[in-house]
């Protein structure tokens, strides 16, 4: 478009949002009802803590999972609690447990397939093998804006969380004292891209800070099937 010139629907423009360049047409640009699609920026990681199971350990519980990415975790059989600033060591690849976001009363499945964790003493969220586990995993931007079919176009408001178990622990096993969730944006330190490999454990400044704590249940017990957790504290992700 010249500097003195009436622009057409169909001329481009480049709009930044979040350090990033977007493309799209001055009608869009324009068009209060329906804003252009320029994606979201940042991706989100979620981690999963609880303390020591009481009647012990060497029990699987199992969890379907995707297949791209990776999973982080630290576990062991001593007493005692993880926290949300703890980090994880140890990784999966391809063993993101199934995992959907509630956004504006919707459930929206993150990337996933029906395979289920095959090993009993494999680690995943309800997974006792470990009297006390801390599980990490990501999405990123692009993902979450696939998966909410354009409601991410802006970002979005998570109401819930829900993780989907093939098999549960078996009879007291399945208490889980302390068990708590966060979640955290990524992509937020400078020069960055939102990554559904990385480690973003713990609460370091390098690993995007610390995570914000939105379920606690004590103890929580796992039911096959989808298990919901409605937030008690809403997260924003754009």
């Amino acid at each position: 478009m010249g500097h003195n010139s009436t622009p057409t629907g169909t001329d481009l423009m480049v709009i930044e949002r979040g350090s990033t360049l977007h493309k799209c047409s001055f009608t869009d640009w324009g068009n209060s009802v329906n804003p252009p699609y320029v994606g979201t920026t940042y991706g989100i990681a979620i981690q999963t803590v609880w303390g020591q199971i009481a009647a012990g350990y060497n029990q699987s519980g199992r969890h379907n999972y995707g297949n791209s990415g990776s999973m982080w975790n630290t576990r062991t059989d001593a007493s005692g609690a993880y926290n949300l600033a703890h980090a994880s060591g140890s990784s999966s690849s391809n063993q993101r447990p199934n995992t959907r976001m509630k956004i504006g009363g919707v459930w929206y499945p993150m990337a996933q397939n029906g395979t289920y964790l095959s090993s009993p003493s494999g680690y995943g969220p309800m997974n006792v093998w470990y009297r006390r586990s801390l599980i990490s995993w990501a999405y990123t931007n692009v993902e979450l804006d696939g998966s909410t079919s354009g409601t991410g176009s802006t970002g979005g408001v998570i109401q819930g969380i829900s993780f989907y178990c093939y098999s549960i622990p078996a009879g007291s096993y399945n208490i889980f004292p302390n068990y708590l969730i966060g979640l955290k944006l990524t992509g937020t330190v400078q020069n960055t891209t939102p990554s559904n490999t990385a480690n973003y454990s713990g609460s370091s400044a390098a690993n995007h800070g610390a995570y914000t704590q939105v379920y606690s249940a004590n103890p929580k017990a796992w039911t096959v099937g989808w298990n919901d957790f409605t937030l008690s504290t809403t997260f924003t992700w754009s």
